[in-house]
């Protein structure tokens, strides 16, 4: 019963069962995320998690797929080791599967139903779950069919230091340095395509991870040209459409400037003085969009020199031009060019 209170105390509601028989019940990518954000956390494996917490390991790993909901109790245990905070959630007792769903799980099972009556069920929730995407591909289709400019920056942003999967995307950030940028992107995708963004911070290893969830976004994303999968071994490329106007080129070049490119002090010696001229490198192991990047920049007017993995804009004059006409949202870029101008004069 003192469990039952401190828990009702702590969620700042009126919990009607004891704490061991409440179960949380979350929207299932916000489920997925926080499994996802606890094992990062913990720098271990679910099965691992599963052994610590004495729970079986089929059972853990469909709470990690949310395919089934949890026990809050077992939920305030994992966010007390991680320090993953709660996620929003509604609490039911643990029998309301058996009341709400018992009929549903029996036609998914096919428990006590013939061979037809389970392949008309399985067929229908196939067809539920398609349809739901098909919506959400024809409304991000519907949405940017014009192809806005900001959709070309969000490809470079992708290309650069983004990850397109099956059933999500992220992007990954710098914990130290892209806090602020962090920000901007969040804000650019949630206009671009209304979905909620899940941020993640890896402390461990110094990252900012946003991730996006839904298989009608990641379909859309690759039927514009972006990849699903590993990039390197599929040395990528630009999507052909960015190449249609001299806006899409910049905007891409942007965003992956902004993601794989740094600003740094060029230092050159003349007698007994030494100067220093801002430098913008882009670097990439991709051959394909090496070269895209540099017929860009050729297109629009600069002069890059390319070597081994990098691109580089030397002279001082077509790096200012850069930053007043492609300009970037990253602020640690422009807090670079400042303050290596300024030691410069």
């Amino acid at each position: 019963m003192r469990q039952h209170d401190e828990l009702a105390k702590r969620w700042k509601c009126e919990l009607p069962y004891r704490g061991d028989q409440v179960r949380a019940i979350i929207e299932t990518s916000v489920q997925r995320c926080f499994f996802t954000q606890v094992r990062d956390a913990l720098d271990c494996s679910w099965s691992d998690l599963a052994r610590q917490l004495g729970i079986p390991p089929s059972t853990f790993h469909n709470w990690c797929r949310a395919t089934r909901s949890v026990p809050l109790h077992t939920m305030q245990e994992l966010s007390n080791r991680s320090g993953v905070p709660l996620p929003p959630f509604q609490v039911e007792k643990d029998t309301w599967g058996q009341a709400l769903g018992g009929r549903s799980r029996q036609i998914q099972s096919g428990a006590g139903l013939s061979e037809s009556a389970r392949a008309r069920g399985n067929a229908a929730s196939q067809r539920s779950r398609l349809e739901q995407v098909r919506t959400e591909f024809d409304r991000l289709r519907n949405c940017l069919a014009e192809l806005p400019v900001e959709l070309a920056e969000f490809a470079g942003v992708m290309l650069g230091d983004g990850g397109l999967y099956a059933d999500q995307l992220q992007i990954n950030l710098n914990l130290t340095d892209d806090a602020a940028y962090a920000d901007y992107l969040v804000k650019l995708v949630q206009s671009l395509f209304g979905v909620a963004v899940h941020i993640q911070e890896r402390p461990a290893r110094n990252l900012l991870v946003l991730r996006l969830y839904g298989l009608g976004l990641t379909g859309y994303l690759e039927t514009i040209g972006l990849p699903v999968g590993n990039k390197l071994l599929q040395q990528v490329d630009v999507p052909d459409w960015i190449w249609t106007s001299k806006g899409y080129m910049a905007a891409c070049a942007r965003g992956l400037f902004d993601t794989d490119g740094s600003v740094y002090a060029r230092t050159k010696q003349y007698r007994d003085r030494v100067y220093q001229y801002p430098t913008l490198t882009f670097s990439n192991r991709s051959l394909e969009l090496l070269g895209s990047v540099s017929a860009f920049l050729a297109e629009l007017g600069y002069t890059p020199n390319r070597s081994g993995w990098h691109i580089t804009l030397s002279r001082t004059q077509e790096v200012a031009r850069y930053f007043r006409e492609v300009g970037t949202h990253n602020p640690k870029h422009l807090t670079r060019y400042h303050y290596i101008c300024k030691i410069a004069e």
